[in-house]
């Protein structure tokens, strides 16, 4: 399904970046830049090097499937995605006014990390608006695609500009911890037997182990 409904997203997103004055990111000559798809329309080279969002791959959607939704694979809505940029927050709400009134989508949630009440911590201080939905057309109806939920994330530039594969990488790594606790003190705890009983962050290897239990009692003579 989230391969059947990408190609319906894409079409989606660039007709409401043309309104919003959205922007995707171009790769040429090693060097990302934001464009606005107004502009990139019209150069067919450029329009051959827009970046468009990939589909979550297996491995990572049961990682994250694992890792943060108890195994349970209806929590994945962003197996299908794709993100548009913006110069100002002012064409960052246009671009949600106009969802909101699009009679071919379905807000299923909106995350708002641009809010000051968000924990940008939690994050890394990233934010963004992260918008969930379904597509219901006539043709997602006919494919039985119109019930998958995707997720359509709206990122100021001066934020995505930030963004690169090395940090990238290390949120993956800080959120990986960040959300699975137990599994970073099982191996903190095997850290901690390879130094002597003590893991160089301070986790006791005997703070995983089980109590032990009370002393046997003798044999009787």
């Amino acid at each position: 399904q989230a391969k059947g409904l990408d190609l319906f997203l894409r079409h989606q997103v660039k007709e409401w970046a043309l309104v919003c004055a959205g922007c995707f990111p171009v790769l040429e000559k090693g060097t990302r830049s934001f464009n606005r798809w107004d502009l990139i329309v019209g150069d067919v080279q450029k329009l051959e090097k827009v970046q468009w969002a990939k589909l979550k791959t297996s491995k990572r959607a049961i990682e994250k499937m694992y890792r943060s939704y108890d195994c349970d694979a209806s929590r994945l809505l962003d197996c299908c995605r794709q993100s548009i940029h913006f110069e100002s927050v002012g064409d960052l709400v246009r671009c949600l006014e106009l969802l909101a009134v699009d009679r071919e989508v379905c807000i299923e949630r909106i995350k708002n990390r641009m809010s000051p009440d968000a924990d940008c911590r939690r994050c890394c201080g990233f934010r963004n608006v992260i918008v969930n939905l379904r597509i219901k057309s006539e043709m997602t109806e006919r494919l039985g695609l119109d019930c998958h939920v995707c997720e359509l994330q709206l990122t100021l530039k001066r934020f995505a500009i930030l963004m690169n594969t090395g940090s990238h990488a290390r949120y993956l790594t800080y959120r990986n911890c960040r959300d699975a606790p137990d599994l970073l003190l099982e191996a903190l705890s095997g850290c901690a037997m390879l130094w002597g009983g003590r893991s160089p962050l301070g986790v006791h290897a005997e703070d995983r182990l089980p109590a032990p239990g009370p002393a046997p009692h003798p044999a009787p003579a």
